[in-house]
This record gives C-alpha cells, sequence and structure tokens, in this order.
C-alpha cells in the first residue's frame, strides 16, 4: 500500500506516488503495508439416498464463509482529493466498483441447500 497524493497540474488526487512503493499507509485497523489476506472457509455436507437399480436422490448443504469473515477488500490510498485539499477518509474502506458507493466487505456467512436427482 502506498500513499498517494492529487497532480498539481490537473488538480486530480490519486496520482502522485508519496512514499516508497509497498511503504504502507495508517489505516482504521491500524498501520498496513499490504492490503488484507482475503480467505475463507467454506464447506459442503451432501447425503445419497438410493432409489432403485440405478437412481439416486443426493441432498446437498453449502457453508460460505463459516468463520463469517468481514475483512474490507480495499482501503482510501489518497491522502489529497485535489491538489492541496485533503482527504478525510485516507485509510478508510472503501469500494473500487463505482464512486460514492459504501465500503466492500468479504460476503458474509451464507448457507445454500440443495437436491440432485441421478437417473
Amino acid at each position: 500500500m502506498t500513499a498517494f497524493a492529487a497532480n498539481p497540474n490537473y488538480n486530480s488526487g490519486g496520482e502522485i506516488p508519496e512514499t516508497a512503493r509497498g511503504a504502507g499507509i495508517q489505516t482504521v485497523d491500524g498501520f498496513q503495508t499490504r492490503a488484507p489476506m482475503y480467505s475463507q472457509l467454506d464447506l459442503q455436507v451432501s447425503y445419497g439416498i438410493g432409489f432403485g437399480k440405478n437412481s439416486k436422490l443426493t441432498l446437498l448443504a453449502d457453508g460460505f464463509n463459516v468463520l463469517n469473515r468481514r475483512s474490507p477488500l480495499s482501503y482510501d490510498q489518497w491522502t489529497e482529493l485535489a491538489f492541496q485539499t485533503p482527504n478525510p477518509d485516507t485509510g478508510a474502506p472503501i469500494t473500487q466498483i463505482l464512486p460514492g458507493r459504501p465500503p466492500t466487505f468479504q460476503a458474509p456467512f451464507a448457507v445454500r441447500f440443495g437436491a440432485r436427482f441421478a437417473f
């Protein structure tokens, strides 16, 4: 993670590195030199029931992000929004999808149930 200042020639933020690449920034979660590690535990449980000679019903349950980790996916690295205009949100979680949207975090715990019939 690297702090970025605004370009004075174009008055646009996030263009000029203020520190060496990967030197880190102060975030709401402490000083970070790298983006947070994205990890989660997913599990599947299945049970098969035989029907006759060649048919089978399989009941499924999938659990996603079982430990319910909620790490931010990205932090705001801009120290200036425009030339000499400080960014009050430096180090806060942000979204990379569209400007003005709420910050993105890992998807919360979810369960999916299903059934499969093979014949």
